[in-house]
């Protein structure tokens, strides 16, 4: 049987098989209960952490973001509210939240590193349980990212929902890895559900330097939140692509009224913090009343106006309660050849534009690497409105997925834009964009 879910709003596909998972140890979970525990968002939604040294929590970035706090349940009933995430960390999918004003028990981590054919658990909270549960399985794969000094291992272990964030054990119930997303590889006419943990004592030197207040993503303060809050914005968009994005926060079961008069035809989409679509409509020139937004939970809300044509497009929105426009970090930035850049797509309808200048005939390879995902580029011309080079849909391939290299020669001098883009809507998808000078013996 198989069947949709999702799992902090990322969708995955699960197999349900006729016989029953062995269970691992009690003792293992027995174990670790003092240190599993479940984190909840403002909209209900969440999954697992697990407690480290300080009273700090550890657990994925997509498990809290957008949000700026969240609550922490443990085992015993407790529960402590409003605990501050005290960063995400957007590229390699980690968030660390607290300090917890009272002490409590942190997890113990394997001294050796996890190998391909080492039994492992899976530790988390499913759905809506008390108490976390386990699975077991192997380590089927490891692969390196060096750029962010993280070893990543993949696992036959079938989570279960809300497992994000929670732990990987080795036989003994000691921690080797941070639980994170999954995704499907084909076997035979099936799909088999891989498991991704990034390495627990790579994860923990990050930490340190996150709690220390370094930016160790290199992405600034993120997310980014609006200054700049009214119920009526005119603006421009320039070009195919271009987008202007808003927030509204607001409680379940409000409703947004939104009014677009525009010059040339555009798409207009509400979603959720966690990717969810409310609104998704192409709208021609002119006056138009939008569809209600009916908000579905608690929280966060984007609203995005996108341009369809190669033209100037200008736009006026006028909102029934005030929304906040977004300034996106990422748009505008220069891409210097020979450089390594950290970007982000802030939420599943973002588009991210670069410049990157280049004289007639000079050549260059831009690529972009990514956790668990496989973004989209773009290049267009200096020439207004000619696209030269785009990667498509690209296929996932590994645990960290590089997107084909697209190579442009300069026909003109001129400044290029480089636009990186979901191809499978997320809540959030950090990459490494790089780019470098290729000479004409080198693309012999």
């Amino acid at each position: 049987m198989r069947y949709r879910s999702f799992v902090s709003g990322v969708a995955l596909t699960v197999v349900l098989a006729c016989n029953v998972l062995v269970e691992p140890h009690r003792e293992v979970l027995e174990k670790l209960n003092p240190s599993i525990v479940r984190v909840v968002r403002i909209d209900r939604l969440g999954g697992t952490g697990q407690i480290i040294s300080g009273g700090y929590v550890l657990t994925n970035a997509h498990v809290v973001w957008p949000f700026s706090e969240a609550s922490v349940e443990f085992t015993d009933g407790r529960t402590i509210r409003g605990v501050p995430v005290i960063y995400h960390d957007l590229i390699t999918d980690i968030a660390v939240l607290g300090p917890l004003r009272s002490p409590e028990y942190p997890i113990e981590l394997a001294n050796a590193a996890g190998e391909i054919g080492n039994q492992v658990n899976a530790i988390g909270y499913r759905e809506t349980d008390k108490r976390p549960s386990a699975a077991g399985g192997n380590i089927i794969g490891v692969q390196r990212w060096d750029e962010v000094g993280i070893t990543y291992y993949e696992a036959d272990v079938r989570v279960q929902l809300g497992f994000s964030g929670g732990a990987l054990t080795d036989e003994s119930g000691d921690v080797v890895g941070l639980l994170g997303w999954t995704f499907e590889v084909a076997e035979g006419d099936n799909l088999k559900k891989i498991a991704v943990a990034a390495d627990a004592t790579n994860v923990l030197d990050r930490v340190e330097l996150i709690i220390a207040g370094e930016d160790v993503a290199g992405l600034g303060a993120r997310p980014t939140r609006s200054t700049d809050w009214a119920d009526r914005f005119e603006f421009e968009l320039d070009g195919r692509g271009d987008i202007e994005v808003f927030e509204f926060v607001g409680d379940a079961s409000d409703t947004l009224d939104i009014e677009l008069e525009t010059t040339e035809p555009i798409r207009y989409s509400v979603v959720t913090a966690s990717g969810q679509s409310l609104v998704d409509r192409v709208y021609l020139v002119g006056r138009t009343a939008a569809p209600k937004a009916k908000i579905v939970s608690t929280g966060i809300v984007y609203i995005v106006t996108e341009n369809l044509l190669d033209a100037e497009n200008q736009v006026t929105i006028k909102s029934s309660a005030p929304v906040g426009r977004i300034v996106d970090p990422d748009d505008n930035r220069e891409l210097v050849p020979g450089r390594m850049l950290s970007g982000a797509l802030d939420h599943s309808k973002d588009i991210d534009r670069y410049l990157v200048s280049l004289l007639e005939g000079q050549s260059v390879k831009i690529n972009v690497r990514a956790l668990v995902s496989a973004p989209g580029l773009e290049i267009t011309s200096p020439i207004r409105g000619t696209r030269l080079l785009n990667t498509g849909y690209p296929a996932l391939k590994t645990v960290i997925t590089d997107t084909d290299s697209l190579l442009l020669k300069a026909g003109v001098d001129g400044t290029y834009v480089v636009t990186v883009y979901d191809t499978r809507p997320q809540p959030f998808l950090g990459y490494i964009l790089t780019t470098e000078f290729v000479s004409d013996d080198s693309k012999r």
